[in-house]
């Protein structure tokens, strides 16, 4: 494997963007104003405007008020704009259709299963096994060869992808398409570039073996460099898998020099620097030999046990520095009820906050609610889906007193005492025996059960059709 010429460290404590600005423009100012000739390739597109930004200001420090940018983008965008695939490329929805069709056609496999979530799971395996040039056939060929006691434990799992992969395969072939990531695959394998081209690869850190190969064999003819962050103190031993692989004796390893380098960069690069330390371990070992540490006056804990004045609390902090004229201001937290609240107040307070993921995330039940939907169609109204659907905030309610009163009688009194966990007519039926036996239940709730039922069953008419019509395939009717 051709092992790539340049690999440029910074430290973690580093602005990785603005390093790469100030050797891109002092590097290539020749080409100046037009940078289009060179690529930077990025993980994502999140840092796209921060990269471009840095480039034009410090395109400017040098009397440059106006520049042609390089091309900012991932390595998949850029290859897949640059090959045509002769075949249809399926889109998401239509490759989870056709794995979902294969699964449901193996009832042994996964009898109870959620097949939207195993497509899934299986569709991000299925793509890092082509990416990585993987074949199912392997498994069990590498545990024998190198765990045996582990073939039998795993050879049922190992035979449920075999399975699987093949019939996607198949059935993605019968329909005369091609998978997106194969599609990018011969986008890699058919790209030629010339001596004209400048590459800048930076922070790529889950790079497959398809994409490695394509790298080194660009860098025989293209100027190609690999940015990343690392540890100075001991690269040779680091266990970075995708710096190993672009590594070998001929490959310049250059670490970046931090001139501003004080106890708040140190900090950043002790806790990120490949370590076998543990990392209370490392935190007293720094705090012994940087007992002043600026990071002392930054960091602050903030503890309470309820909800709401967690979220008072960021939006006093928040308020405060808005009053300081600090604007860059960042919120991380993995807690998307705290998100949603927190946006609320800040936004009651004129406060916009730039959150693009927000939406999409915190709007996630609303698919849920559309699978749910689907589910009573597919498997003949079970209990389940059909309370959660009913409970659900989407469903529309004339009367939610009522409504609540009779999904609860429905629950206790007729899916657990009836012991009935499908079938719309059981439903009828169980409801009619109350009925006609019972007069002590409301009439209101009887009823307005039987008019849910008869909604739930009329608003499917459609769709239960399109279901029963073998002549439809899902892909299609997707």
């Amino acid at each position: 494997m051709h092992a790539l010429k340049n690999i440029r460290i910074a430290h973690h404590g580093q602005n990785i963007l603005a390093v790469i600005t100030k050797e891109l423009l002092a590097q290539y100012q020749h080409l100046l104003p037009n940078l289009s000739q060179v690529k930077i390739f990025l993980p994502n597109m999140l840092a796209q405007r921060s990269i471009r930004e840095e480039i034009q200001n410090q395109a400017k420090n040098i009397n440059y008020d106006a520049i042609f940018p390089p091309e900012i983008t991932t390595l998949r965008s850029w290859s897949n704009r640059q090959y045509a695939n002769k075949k249809t490329v399926l889109s998401q929805y239509a490759r989870e259709l056709i794995l979902v069709d294969a699964i449901k056609q193996q009832p042994d496999l996964f009898a109870h299963a959620n097949p939207w979530g195993i497509a899934n799971e299986l569709l991000s395996l299925f793509d890092a096994m082509t990416l990585n040039d993987v074949k199912p056939i392997d498994f069990n060929t590498y545990y024998q060869d190198r765990k045996p006691d582990l073939t039998h434990a795993l050879l049922h799992e190992s035979d449920l992808i075999k399975v699987l992969w093949e019939a996607w395969r198949e059935q993605t072939t019968d329909e005369n398409f091609i998978d997106p990531t194969e599609a990018y695959i011969n986008a890699l394998k058919n790209i030629n570039t010339s001596n004209r081209d400048i590459f800048y690869c930076v922070g790529l850190d889950q790079l497959s073996k398809t994409e490695s190969d394509f790298l080194n064999r660009i860098s025989k003819d293209s100027e190609v460099l690999f940015y990343t962050y690392g540890s100075n103190t001991s690269f040779n031993n680091r266990t970075d898998f995708y710096l190993k692989k672009f590594a070998n004796t001929e490959t310049q390893v250059e670490i970046i020099e931090n001139i501003d380098m004080n106890s708040s960069t140190m900090l950043i690069d002790r806790v990120f620097e490949d370590n076998e330390q543990s990392i209370k371990k490392r935190a007293e070992t720094f705090a012994k030999n940087f007992p002043e540490s600026e990071f002392s006056k930054k960091l602050n804990t903030y503890k309470t046990n309820k909800f709401e004045q967690h979220c008072n609390a960021i939006d006093i902090q928040i308020r405060i520095w808005l009053h300081e004229n600090l604007s860059n201001i960042g919120v991380v937290t993995t807690d998307r009820k705290l998100v949603r609240r927190l946006r609320a107040i800040l936004e009651h307070a004129n406060i916009i906050v730039n959150d693009d993921a927000g939406w999409a995330l915190a709007t996630t039940s609303a698919a849920v609610v559309v699978e749910w939907w689907l589910q009573l169609i597919e498997e003949q109204y079970p209990s389940r889906q059909l309370i959660a659907l009913a409970k659900s905030p989407f469903f529309s309610k004339s009367d939610p007193e009522l409504h609540h009163r009779a999904i609860n009688y429905f629950e206790k009194e007729i899916v657990l005492k009836f012991n009935i966990h499908n079938g719309i007519h059981r439903y009828r039926n169980a409801i009619e025996k109350i009925q006609n036996t019972n007069n002590s239940v409301d009439e209101n709730v009887l009823n307005y059960l039987t008019e849910l039922l008869d909604s739930f069953e009329n608003s499917a008419q459609l769709l239960a059709k399109l279901h029963g019509n073998e002549s439809y395939s899902l892909q299609s009717f997707i």
